[in-house]
């Protein structure tokens, strides 16, 4: 619903307090007093600049706790009808408490309100697992109502930093069962299926969940590769060589900063782990002239790697994927929410399924190059999972290759590379060069 007119808030007359997530200006421009976003000349409105701000000490990039910072206007702005400052509370949040969130997150021309709950603190726990801090806590997940982002941030303009997704929780459940139950909000989020790729013929540069997965215990997936540009984690791959990892053949790029045995993405500088550069990768050559089949490379690491109890190669199969093999994939890729990311490594379970099903599903697009898994509820791969792994009774079946938007969609599987079609080649270009 719209708001009335006024009500977004500073702390002082010269502070404006805001969320830090993926913002990170050398200066600002700061409306106040608007209720529509572009009418900025309106009667009540003021427009001003700010070139100082202050973030949290203990906030630090990728992580999300303490997640605030103060802006420094460049002169006080005048308190009126439409421009007010407001109290910060000093007392912590009561489940059940309704709060006011506002904003114009994704992205109506009027300011939006909606009235949320605060969430248990155990729930919220349940639900953010590894990503939960004390310096945070969950409100909404009450019918539709919820916050969005706001353009290239997946911030958004309210002080109150609320989470998500949390659903009604009815106590005394057993919050494994709550947890599970949070899946059941996303079906009214999933918008029609389309026909768009979502791991493009050019691979864009997101940053990397495994859609509706769940966190794999650390290290039990040695073999899984980070591939990072500018620092940029963008595909994944797969450790089949202690001086080669294969890859999608999408990912490929002139050259190659390669991460090893992590578990959080950005733990680069952790025991166990390896950084790599690569400057020589060889795509199949029958995908030079198709934007997917065929969808593979091999990356030869500028020097071998010292495997370990977190670093370890993965076989290759040697036969083809028989219709209902459940199998394991993983992945730092786009969650279901279809805006955020972990920081830790997902992993999914999802089936193989049937040619028949996998042509119909991929019409003209189909190659035996390639097969299909997943459609299986939620669980899907998404953005930046490209080039990861999915693992068949302990060795590696196929890459993740392409699927359609949005991921996740029930019924709908996404694409791999039918990785026994490729053995010969691949231990081919291993040994002779």
């Amino acid at each position: 619903m719209g708001c009335g007119p006024a009500l977004e808030f500073g702390l002082k007359k010269g502070f404006v307090t805001m969320v830090l997530t993926f913002i990170a200006l050398r200066s600002y421009t700061i409306g106040l007093g608007l209720h529509r976003v572009h009418q900025w000349y309106e009667t009540g409105s003021q427009m001003t600049e700010a070139i100082f701000s202050v973030q949290h000490p203990y906030y630090t990039v990728p992580w999300r706790d303490h997640d605030l910072m103060l802006i420094k206007l460049s002169k006080p702005v005048g308190l009126s009808e439409t421009i007010q400052t407001i109290h910060i509370a000093s007392k912590c949040p009561e489940t059940g408490t309704m709060c006011s969130v506002s904003g114009w997150g994704q992205y109506p021309d009027s300011l939006q309100c909606v009235h949320i709950p605060v969430v248990l603190e155990e729930y919220c726990k349940a639900v953010y697992e590894e990503s939960y801090h004390d310096s945070m806590f969950c409100a909404g997940g009450e019918g539709h109502k919820d916050s969005c982002p706001v353009r290239d941030s997946d911030s958004w303009q309210s002080s109150v930093r609320a989470a998500s997704f949390p659903v009604e929780v009815t106590p005394p459940e057993p919050l494994e069962k709550v947890a599970l139950q949070w899946a059941a909000v996303q079906e009214a989020r999933i918008p029609p299926k389309g026909t768009g790729n979502h791991f493009p013929d050019v691979p864009l540069r997101i940053r990397k969940r495994i859609a509706d997965g769940f966190p794999c215990n650390p290290h039990s997936q040695p073999w899984m590769a980070a591939l990072f540009d500018n620092y940029t984690q963008y595909c994944a791959g797969v450790l089949v060589h202690p001086q080669w990892v294969l890859s999608a053949a999408h990912c490929w790029r002139p050259s190659y900063t390669i991460v090893l045995g992590l578990h959080g993405l950005y733990d680069w500088f952790e025991p166990g782990s390896q950084i790599i550069q690569a400057c020589f990768s060889v795509q199949h050559p029958d995908h030079l002239n198709s934007s997917r089949d065929s969808d593979l490379m091999l990356i030869k690491l500028n020097t071998p790697v010292v495997e370990s109890d977190t670093i370890k190669t993965i076989p290759i199969a040697s036969r083809c994927p028989t219709s209902g093999t459940r199998c394991r994939t993983s992945g730092w890729g786009q969650l279901l929410n279809g805006y955020d990311y972990p920081y830790y490594l997902q992993c999914a379970i999802i089936p193989v399924v049937s040619e028949k099903i996998c042509r119909f599903e991929l019409e003209s697009y189909y190659d035996d190059s390639m097969f299909c898994a997943g459609g299986e509820g939620y669980q899907d791969v998404c953005l930046s999972d490209s080039g990861g792994p999915l693992v068949c009774g302990g060795v590696l079946q196929g890459l993740v290759s392409w699927g359609f938007k949005p991921c996740g969609e029930p019924g709908v599987p996404s694409v791999f590379t039918n990785l026994c079609k490729f053995k010969e080649w691949i231990n081919e270009v291993i040994q002779t060069t």
